[in-house]
């Protein structure tokens, strides 16, 4: 059932919303703020874009063929996905990959998981950070690492240590961080 409004409220937001303008959609809006934005830095900007460039580069050739096809981790039962979504859990280690770059943090994760695995434990966290946003324009800009490792945890060499992996509870650093479960010797 819908509630009716006061009168009171009603001449409220009337008044509030005749003062409002929707704005207008202009395409040429963003293509005009990043020519801006590199005359300002157009040395860092094309230092930073190289970089970027070349990582994605390496990267992309390293995840080729690697990453096994609609693989569907179903390692993590009810209970334990109850537990980790309420933060609930004991972790055995902890990773945190801030400050590294795509190839170390792919080496220093693997090297950790391995080595987790081989030390019997169950479940560890994995921090990625939530990112950078470096062009406040973009609405859906996601971290590098963090959009990365579930693809790296889906490679043939993960396949036989990790049984699955979820976004970490809010105390464990939310959505800049993994819980990765590993699977029994």
């Amino acid at each position: 059932m819908v509630k009716k409004l006061k009168e009171e409220d009603l001449n409220l937001w009337k008044e509030i919303t005749s003062s409002i303008q929707p704005l207008k959609a202009n395409k040429n809006i963003h293509e005009d703020s990043d020519k801006k934005s590199l005359k300002s830095d157009e040395k860092n900007v094309s230092t930073e874009y190289s970089l970027v460039k070349n990582s994605k580069k390496i990267i992309e050739n390293l995840n080729k063929s690697k990453v096994k096809k609609n693989i569907e981790y179903t390692g993590i039962d009810r209970r334990t996905n109850q537990k980790m979504t309420r933060g609930n859990v004991q972790i055995g280690a902890t990773l945190d990959l801030h400050g590294c770059t795509q190839i170390e943090a792919y080496d220093l994760l693997y090297d950790f998981l391995v080595k987790s695995y081989q030390d019997h434990l169950k479940l560890v966290l994995v921090i990625t950070g939530k990112g950078r946003i470096v062009n406040y324009n973009e609405f859906n800009a996601v971290g590098v690492l963090k959009a990365n490792l579930p693809i790296w945890l889906k490679e043939d060499k993960f396949f036989n240590i990790v049984n699955g992996y979820k976004f970490s509870n809010q105390r464990h650093g939310g959505s800049g961080a993994y819980y990765v479960l590993l699977k029994s010797k």
